[in-house]
């Protein structure tokens, strides 16, 4: 267990990434993303304990979200058990990202963002920003999906009948949210790659 945390470490936190060695780096990265997807598939199926006794359940079947908690898990085994998804596996976790983003908006449009799904929102968002940063050599792919993310709850206010919390309010700390995490994380990543590059 202490590798695997020293691995995820290092793909967190990607120090004379220049001298790296590639294929120690993409093992960190696959490790990194199976804990990040076996953490997914326990939180959203034990959220399925909680959010259907909201009295939102017609918008929000058991059912569905033990199904969304079992995409992340067959991702992390066939990582195991596929040389393809092992390939694979930063691009194929990115697009399960962006769906579990995509169905986390659903929900909260559906539920006329009642203050449960607001705040599951923003932690999906939140949890996701980090893990689409595992080992960021370059900002645009974190830009990509911070946009994605605000244009897709953006649109989802419009089109929601009723919303429980103040649009404005919301988009605000959506916005101030990826700002930070971008002065965080993506700015310093930019700035290690130019050093990698300039050596």
């Amino acid at each position: 267990m202490k590798d695997v945390l020293h691995d995820l470490f290092a793909t967190l936190h990607p120090r004379g990434q220049g001298e790296r060695d590639p294929d120690a780096v993409r093992h960190a990265q696959r490790t990194a993303f199976r804990i990040i997807g076996a953490l997914a598939a326990l939180g959203i199926a034990a959220s399925a304990l909680y959010y259907p006794a909201t009295g939102q359940r017609a918008v929000d079947p058991m059912g569905l979200r033990l199904t969304v908690a079992a995409l992340p898990a067959v991702l992390v085994l066939l990582s195991y058990a596929s040389a393809f998804v092992r390939r694979h596996m930063a691009v194929l976790t990115y697009a399960l990202f962006y769906a579990l983003m995509g169905w986390s908006i659903l929900l909260a449009a559906l539920s006329g963002f009642a203050p449960n799904y607001a705040v599951w929102l923003l932690f999906t968002f939140i949890a996701l920003s980090i893990g689409h940063s595992i080992g960021l050599s370059r900002p645009e792919p974190l830009i990509t999906f911070f946009i994605a993310s605000l244009v897709g709850t953006a649109a989802a206010f419009v089109l929601a009948t009723q919303s429980a919390v103040d649009p404005t309010l919301f988009m605000s700390c959506f916005v101030l949210l990826a700002l930070l995490y971008y002065a965080a994380l993506g700015a310093p990543s930019s700035h290690l790659r130019r050093e990698s590059l300039g050596r």
